[in-house]
């Protein structure tokens, strides 16, 4: 059954069909993406209605009534291609709308998280945000509206949109289970490639540490295709709960040791000194810090990877080498990738150190 639509729209004679629809076409007045109806002799044509759309028709010498009507989609050629703002203009009939939210959408499981920048829109169009979500992501259960992420264990403020009203999910990256709680940890599907390549990266490496591990994809994904020891460290008694619940769920070659332990002081206090083949530091607003302490619990033949926020890759690797120089210590930057967006000219950028030697000069 398909869905109805209601929009503005025009009751023309069929015979002036072709005539108003070139006035609407040049008036960008037409709703392409609603089936246009014919009623016995009558067309009934779905447009926008906005002043500047009705100045134009009027400049064009034709005389309209607007009444509201309900339309079908023309879903096949709709669907590919478009965003949630244009989904949103579709359905609420004003390009307003799309000018207060963000046209890209997270999927966790079957929640989606979107950016909404008039939140004083959110109830006013609660009902159409839902709608426009779930017919883009047909998996999608659950709507909330994203903040910042904030406090020490990294969990962000979200307001509840529409669907049903839940916070936990089972996230799928590349076959492996991921158990998610959006309101009581931080996670962030953007990363999924991320996870996946440096897991095969480190496929060859029998000892990681992975500070800051969050729900573990990182040792998760590793686990799956290594038979590895790895350490997963974090403060958040939530997150390492979820973890243990994703390790139940897969089948994994490596063991996670999981450690409710604040990774900054797990680290500097080198627990574990040259024990490491690998540590992942993902904490790209302060991990670069801790880059003296991590050289400790390293092998000399290990790696380091590191996430950090910056304007281009030149400034990361000022950073890290600043850093490297004030440990008295030399590494090799033997990689490097530009992971995700951050902010307006920042960006978040994978380092990775190797051949590492202390106190050598």
């Amino acid at each position: 059954m398909e869905m109805c639509i209601e929009s503005n729209a025009i009751v023309i004679d069929r015979r002036r069909a072709n005539e108003i629809l070139g006035i609407l076409k040049r008036c960008k007045a037409l709703r392409k993406e609603l089936k246009i109806k014919h009623i016995n002799d009558s067309v009934v044509i779905p447009i926008y209605s906005d002043d500047i759309i009705l100045k134009c028709i009027d400049s064009q010498g034709a005389t309209l009534n607007i009444s509201k009507h309900c339309f079908e989609y023309k879903y096949r050629e709709i669907i590919h291609g478009i965003d949630l703002r244009k989904m949103l203009e579709n359905i609420v009939g004003s390009r307003d709308i799309g000018e207060c939210i963000s046209s890209s959408i997270d999927i966790i499981g079957d929640i989606a998280l979107i950016e909404v920048y008039c939140r004083d829109l959110l109830e006013r169009y609660r009902e159409a945000i839902t709608e426009a979500v779930i017919k883009l992501n047909p998996s999608v259960r659950t709507i909330y509206a994203k903040g910042i992420v904030e406090g020490m264990h990294r969990v962000r403020n979200i307001v509840f949109i529409g669907g049903e009203e839940k916070t936990k999910t089972i996230h799928k990256e590349h076959g492996i289970l991921i158990a998610v709680d959006i309101a009581k940890t931080y996670f962030n599907p953007s990363l999924s490639t991320e996870h996946s390549l440096v897991a095969k990266e480190l496929s060859y490496a029998r000892s990681i540490l992975d500070l800051f591990t969050g729900v573990g994809p990182f040792a998760l994904h590793i686990a799956k295709i290594s038979n590895s020891y790895i350490v997963a460290c974090d403060i958040n008694r939530d997150a390492l709960k979820l973890l243990r619940e994703s390790i139940e769920m897969n089948r994994l070659k490596g063991y996670i040791d999981i450690l409710e332990i604040d990774s900054i002081n797990f680290i500097e206090n080198r627990g574990f000194i040259g024990k490491f083949d690998a540590i992942i530091m993902n904490l790209p607003h302060h991990a670069y810090k801790l880059i003296c302490s991590a050289l400790e619990v390293v092998k000399s033949s290990g790696k380091i990877y590191l996430y950090i926020i910056s304007k281009n890759v030149n400034e990361a690797i000022d950073m890290v080498n600043r850093e490297l120089y004030e440990c008295r210590a030399k590494g090799v930057i033997s990689s490097y990738r530009k992971v995700l967006d951050y902010a307006p000219r920042r960006y978040i950028y994978r380092i990775v150190i190797e051949n590492i030697a202390l106190h050598k000069f």
